[in-house]
């Protein structure tokens, strides 16, 4: 996974695989002067306010501001602050990832989609350090969307005065930060948002505006989104939609209170996000190490965790989704390291725990069949030292399972992937071991899942997409909303 670090505000965080929120993080700068933007009635943005407050349970000291940006600005403001915080080098090496793994096009350039894509898709965001909220829109008047879009930032607001977001866990102040974390963290953001702006349609807008809702939805363009990868979708829709799950399970055990618990002991995993079950029962990611590979010509680009929510996507791209979300749901911890090597070689290692031995040959066995979809087939398999090799699309593969271990390397070249494997292998890792111990020394985690670093969005990107899923809910009402302690 992937962050990228502002020295103006919050820390606002992605991960490489889920990378897609990295221009987010840009967002936290705007500082747009007021005389260029409208400003939202006040007495609008005060009822709204004072109706979240009610249906939230939480209350923000101080005036907060409302103003009007048009998608113009918006592009532009992008564009600037992409240039200003320079996160080219960490774009490169996310997308040199995802096109290692498959997850975009060979010929995707990564950078321009995202400006196109949050340009078109973003409907406001949150400032905390100007207190500000933006929405985004042609005309300086508010309609029935822009206030359901204003009621979503309010609980940005009340979270951030009354959880002081920035701070540890949620700020990386000083410590290290987990993306799998970042990732889950703005799931529990956007998700206690998304709840809670739909329990304030359901109180305070009257039917005919739930109607209008469904049809300025409608309106919302799309197109950059339509032609944007299938990951690309899946990734910037979860925390809307799955951060809503996690939380209304969360909501309908004790209410709003337990919600607020999660703020003070946040997940720390897409896992725990996707079955709220282990988020409660107190299981954490298992912390897992990696030890350095290559020689001193080795460049290492970027290192960090794989979750669960990325294995099942990686998965489901070229599996039945069935299988991808049953090999993905053992998931006990990850490290990778992306390494680039001289003559334009690349290396990606990854280290995976796994709840079972039976859980990483699941994985394994997915794997290769996973290599088979992408690429059509693959070359024989050899097996040697414990590792299975193959050589499919440009790529050498090279996986092992050990216990709950499986090493996996994938190169560019046969000395690069040598060189990896005989790494991981002098620092003990692959070693068979005895399992059920609570320290596991050869395979480098912990049985404790020892607490890791959150660092949250407070920006709503992409909101629109999250709102059409809100409203389509209040407009058929086969859902209702979850009833606290029901």
């Amino acid at each position: 996974m992937f962050q990228v670090e502002s020295d103006k505000g919050f820390t606002k965080a992605t991960s490489v695989l889920t990378v897609l929120l990295l221009l987010a993080s840009l967002f936290s700068t705007f500082h747009a002067a007021g005389s260029a933007l409208a400003g939202v009635n006040r007495a609008e943005v005060q009822s709204v306010r004072e109706q979240v407050e009610r249906v939230r349970g939480l209350r923000a000291s101080g005036e907060v501001q409302a103003r009007y940006m048009s998608r113009a600005d918006l592009k532009s403001k992008i564009l600037e602050d992409l240039e200003e915080e320079k996160p080219r080098q960490e774009l490169r090496a996310a997308e040199e990832i995802m096109k290692m793994l498959g997850l975009i096009p060979q010929d995707l350039d990564l950078e321009n989609l995202l400006v196109e894509l949050y340009t078109e898709q973003i409907g406001g965001f949150y400032d905390p350090e100007d207190n500000s909220l933006y929405l985004v829109a042609e005309e300086s008047s508010m309609n029935v969307m822009d206030r359901l879009t204003l009621a979503h930032e309010l609980v940005h607001l009340l979270q951030d005065s009354r959880f002081e977001l920035d701070r540890p866990p949620f700020s990386e102040k000083g410590e290290e930060v987990d993306d799998d974390g970042l990732f889950a963290a703005s799931c529990l953001v956007e998700g206690d948002a998304m709840l809670t702006s739909q329990l304030w349609a359901r109180d305070y807008l009257s039917p005919t505006e739930i109607v209008q809702l469904g049809q300025l939805s409608r309106e919302v363009p799309t197109e950059v989104l339509d032609r944007a990868p299938p990951y690309v979708k899946e990734s910037l829709l979860f925390p809307y939609q799955g951060g809503m799950e996690f939380v209304s399970h969360l909501y309908r055990k004790g209410g709003f209170a337990a919600v607020d618990r999660a703020f003070e002991d946040p997940p720390r995993s897409s896992e725990e996000v996707m079955h709220p079950e282990k988020y409660i029962e107190g299981e954490r990611p298992m912390e897992v190490t990696l030890p350095s590979l290559g020689d001193a010509g080795w460049e290492k680009a970027y290192e960090n965790v794989l979750g669960e929510f990325d294995v099942h996507q990686l998965f489901s791209l070229y599996v039945p989704e069935q299988e991808a979300r049953r090999a993905a749901e053992g998931w006990g911890g990850n490290r990778y390291a992306y390494y680039r090597a001289p003559k334009g070689n690349q290396v990606l290692a990854s280290v995976f725990a796994w709840d079972s031995p039976t859980d990483a040959k699941e994985f394994s066995e997915v794997f290769g069949r996973h290599l088979e979809g992408r690429f059509g087939g693959v070359s024989p398999r050899a097996h040697e030292r414990g590792w299975e090799l193959v050589e499919a699309g440009g790529y050498r593969y090279a996986w092992r399972v050990a216990g709950r271990t499986v090493l996996l390397v994938q190169a560019t070249s046969a000395a690069t992937l040598e060189a990896a494997r005989e790494a991981l292998e002098g620092a003990g890792l692959g070693e068979e071991t005895e399992g059920g111990a609570e320290e596991d020394e050869a395979t480098g985690y912990s049985a404790d899942r020892s607490r890791l670093v959150l660092v949250i969005s407070l920006v709503s990107a992409l909101f629109l997409l999250g709102l059409a899923l809100s409203v389509f809910i209040l407009i058929s009402n086969r859902h209702r909303p979850p009833q606290a302690g029901s």
